[in-house]
Formats: structure tokens, sequence, C-alpha cells
């Protein structure tokens, strides 16, 4: 089992203390290495929160998050950046590319201490963004680009360091037809071809119906949808 979420629950407080609302109650997912889940609800059930504590951007209030068999309760410091940084990838709603540096630059930024050989990662990400047909944009900065394009770069970074699993909120909402298309296939295809675990947040019911398990975010809680 790659990843294990047991019983969680997350809530949201007021400034007060108050109790604003109750976001994920006793949830639970098994994602097994290679497997890919997409995971469809209305906006503010809780999807990118889930996404978060996956990522332990976020912890829960109750429950455990294992990956590996390995419980993250309390993972800090340089053990909480290696999980991040070697072993999940992430595509946010927004690209986050750092307006300072070019494409190529923000590419690479998650190899920096990561022991892969320079050049490897160079050789990597000239591989990736040909795949997405931005290559030649590679020595331009976010300001310089399209939306679209930002998102396709902002995908290579999640996947340069071959993750374990990768987590995409919303990766092709900002993306045209065509380009939401070739991004969408470029995630399956590396899935496919390094068994890399994915788990998709989408509101596409096209692109859920191409994942191996599709569940929808209900009162809480995950229920898979045959």
């Amino acid at each position: 089992m790659l990843l294990q979420l047991e019983d969680i629950e997350k809530s949201f407080y007021l400034r007060d203390g108050r109790l604003a609302r109750n976001v994920l109650k006793n949830l639970n997912l098994r994602v097994n290495s290679g497997e890919s889940a997409a995971i469809i609800g209305p906006s503010g059930s809780g999807k990118t929160t889930l996404l978060n504590l996956i990522a332990l951007i976020d912890t829960p209030d109750k429950g455990n998050v294992l990956f590996s068999d390995e419980n993250l309760k309390g993972l800090s410091g340089r053990k909480l950046d290696e999980y991040r940084n070697q072993s999940i990838g992430i595509v946010f709603q927004l690209h986050h590319l750092l307006p300072q540096l070019s494409l190529l630059e923000n590419v690479l930024l998650p190899t920096l201490g990561s022991g892969v050989q320079k050049a490897d990662s160079q050789k990597r990400a000239k591989e990736l963004l040909e795949r997405v047909g931005i290559w030649d944009q590679r020595n331009q900065k976010p300001g310089e680009l399209s939306g679209g394009e930002c998102q396709r770069a902002a995908v290579v970074r999640a996947l340069i360091n071959q993750p374990r699993l990768l987590l995409a909120d919303e990766p092709t909402g900002a993306l045209d037809e065509e380009n939401a298309d070739k991004l969408a296939n470029l995630l399956l295809e590396v899935h496919k071809e390094q068994g890399t675990a994915l788990i998709m947040v989408t509101h596409s019911t096209e692109l859920a119906s191409r994942m191996e398990h599709k569940y929808i975010l209900r009162n809480g809680q995950l229920v898979e949808n045959e």
C-alpha cells in the first residue's frame, strides 16, 4: 500500500474559536503504487483540503496519513522536506512559478539538493518540456508566458524528481481544450510509464473517467463511484 488515510477529520474554526464547519469526517482512502484516482465533488466540499493533508501542507485534526506504511504524523524538518521533494509531486490550481526565475530554472528548482546529477536533471527537464511543447520558451520568465504555458511548466516541475505519488488539483482548469487534453495525456502517460500513483481533483467528468478509480467527496467522506 503506497498511501493510506485512516479516519481523517478536518474542521475549520472562526477566530473566536467557534466551529465554522466540518470539512472531512472519518474519511478513508487507500491507493496502491501505480494506481490512478479521480476525486470529484462540488466546490467547497474539501477536495483541495484533502490534497493538502496528503502533501502535509496541512495536518488533520484526527486520523493518520500513512505513506509506504510509515505514519507521517509529526513528520518535520528534513524528513518532511524529503517527503515533499522526493516522494510526491504537486500540481496546484495556480502554477506558483517564481517570477524572478526562467521557466527552466523553475522546473529545475526541486532538483536542488536532491542528489541527482545536474546533467541528468537537465536532460529530463528537456524531455518533459518538449513533450508539453514549451521547450522553446525555457529562458522566458513567467510574466512573459501565457497562463497555459505556466501551468504546463508547473506540471513538469512536479514530475522532475520522478515522484512515487503525483497530486494534481484541477491541473487543466486554466487551459483551452487542446492544451488540456495534451496535459492530461502527459499525466496519464507518465503515470503508466513510471508506475507513478496519481490522485487528481477535477471537475471534468471526461478526465475522471480515464482514471482507474473515481471518488465523490460528499458530506466529508469519499464514496467510490463505479
